[in-house]
């Protein structure tokens, strides 16, 4: 299917005016918004650690330098409004950000849907470096020692490594590092003379409008929409003339032909009073230890060669294989993610009858294998199923996708 040349979206989302549509229209294209998606089809990416690599949660504030047409205002020919946001910043405690986005509540930080309602979440970030990130369905926090993630209602979660907290938080990795941010764009603006965007200025405030190009590799344009990195987006941010702090910011998608907002702050409480109950861990949850620790120790239990050295496909053949007589110690390692014990009641038994080549798709760092499966009670489904190589022992294991 032919898709819309690259010179035809960016003069859709360039803004050189306010983005407008009859009433009549925005009403009827918003009642059907919940039940129509992005060209007629439904983007489902489940992954339910890190649908991103880590790289490409660092790479979030890229998205919003790309794209920029010549001929509109640079950034710093009056004011360096990056670099003063990010000295305010520098002098702040702690600070909150609530914000509204597309999404569902127990999907994977990184997952947009201009289609859903929002769904509010609160990033709190306080001046010691731990931080907690809430969805309502998922929850993630760094307490200091280790990044635990959990899902409420489902009573389990995962428990990692300080070091897996950019690919938890994936695009909002830059709201826990709000100076860096702006340090980092700053620098970029004036090593760079393509850098440029659209400035608006009122009494008190300051307002950039940037677009951006969606990331990745989109041969297979499955993840295409299904994140901010991977759309295309118009990008606002509004600013203190006083002292320069971020006040606000949100992003657009165009969404069956109109602009609409995926992601919008509702508040900034810099200076913020973050409780230390609120790094209390829930006590039900039904953890699975993904630190380096334990998983050296499973890798001298665990048949990982059973899942090294061969294809996607042949992993997940593999896999609904040993779901089938539900052998644990394989499971344990190609669904080292999972809680399999409550995986169990649905997939025991179950057969995979039909296979897919696997493909890659936007910024993931592994591929998607279309599967249909059989249940043991003789229903089927179609599955698109992610997988990865996991970098800790080096055996595929399922990402997402179930």
């Amino acid at each position: 299917m032919k898709k819309n040349s690259k010179s035809e979206m960016e003069n859709t989302l360039t803004p050189n005016c306010e983005f407008h549509a009859s009433n009549n229209l925005k009403e009827k294209v918003l009642q059907a918004a919940e039940q129509k998606v992005i060209s007629g089809k439904t983007i489902r990416l489940k992954s339910w650690k890190t649908a991103l690599a880590t790289c490409a949660a660092t790479a979030a504030v890229v998205a919003i330098v790309l794209l920029i047409k010549p001929g509109m205002t640079p950034l710093y020919a009056e004011n360096d409004v990056f670099a003063r946001a990010a000295q305010f910043i520098s002098k702040v405690s702690g600070y909150t950000i609530t914000f509204d986005a597309r999404t569902l509540p127990n999907d994977n930080f990184s997952y947009i849907d201009a289609s859903k309602a929002f769904v509010e979440h609160k990033m709190s970030v306080c001046a010691d470096g731990r931080w907690q990130l809430d969805k309502g369905g998922r929850m993630a926090e760094f307490d200091g020692e280790n990044v635990w993630v959990w899902f409420p209602e489902q009573e389990w979660g995962w428990k990692m490594d300080a070091t897996k907290g950019s690919g938890v938080l994936e695009q909002y990795e830059l709201l826990r590092h709000i100076g860096d941010m702006m340090q980092w764009l700053e620098k970029y603006a004036h090593s760079h003379q393509d850098f440029t965007c659209r400035k608006s200025e009122t009494d008190s405030e300051i307002t950039l409008s940037i677009k951006a190009a969606a990331q990745g590799d989109f041969q297979n344009d499955y993840t295409k929409n299904s994140s901010i990195l991977e759309s295309d987006t118009r990008q606002t941010y509004t600013f203190s003339k006083a002292d320069g702090r971020l006040l606000s910011f949100k992003i657009d998608v165009l969404f069956l032909g109109i602009p609409r907002s995926i992601l919008k702050v509702q508040e900034i409480n810099y200076d913020a009073s973050i409780p230390e109950s609120d790094f209390i861990l829930p006590a039900s949850i039904e953890w699975i230890d993904e630190t380096a620790e334990h998983i050296a120790e499973m890798a001298e239990t665990l048949p990982i060669d059973q899942f090294t050295g061969i294809t996607a496909e042949k992993a997940a053949e593999k896999m609904f294989e040993a779901m089938k007589t539900w052998d644990e110690a394989s499971l344990k390692v190609i669904m080292k993610g999972y809680p399999l014990s409550k995986m169990q009641e649905k997939y025991k038994g179950c057969t995979l009858t039909e296979c897919g080549g696997a493909f890659k798709s936007g910024l993931y760092d592994g591929v998607f294998v279309p599967c249909t499966i059989k249940f043991a009670d003789g229903s089927t489904q179609k599955l698109k199923i992610a997988f990865k190589i996991d970098k800790a022992l080096g055996t595929w294991c399922a990402d997402g996708g179930m």
